[in-house]
């Protein structure tokens, strides 16, 4: 069978774990190499926003998934990636802090990626 852009969907929209088993596949296929970063492909995918991140793509790199993840603190915003373990549907960045001396100050709070927000941004990159 010829592995089409049909194909994919297909097996992407079965269910969440067929869906994480082949989207290596489909960042290493249709994904586009970013500038100075030789051996790694991205497909950026457009998630809304939730109370304080969105999921911003995928990115294969060394033969791992990564989910990159954009967020906003009380004052200043990131990106962060998290690699993709096989057989993990949920994840969960923990919160950043630091002192300023006078205080303990938070950069951005626990972020939680569910099933449901991860099944939904694989969906998108088959669109």
């Amino acid at each position: 069978m010829r592995k089409t852009k049909k194909y994919y969907k297909s097996i992407v929209n079965k269910d969440l774990f067929s869906a994480l088993a082949i989207s290596p596949e489909i960042v290493s296929h249709y994904g586009k190499n970013p500038k100075g970063h030789r051996g790694r492909k991205e497909i950026f995918v457009d998630t809304e926003i939730g109370w304080n991140h969105r999921i911003t793509g995928f990115s294969f790199y060394k033969k791992n998934l990564y989910i990159d993840i954009y967020w906003q603190g009380d004052s200043t915003d990131g990106n962060d990636s998290v690699k993709i373990v096989s057989g993990k549907t949920a994840y969960r960045i923990p919160a950043e802090h630091y002192d300023d001396g006078y205080r303990t100050r938070t950069v951005h709070s626990d972020i939680i990626i569910d099933s449901e927000e991860l099944y939904n941004a694989i969906k998108l990159t088959v669109k």
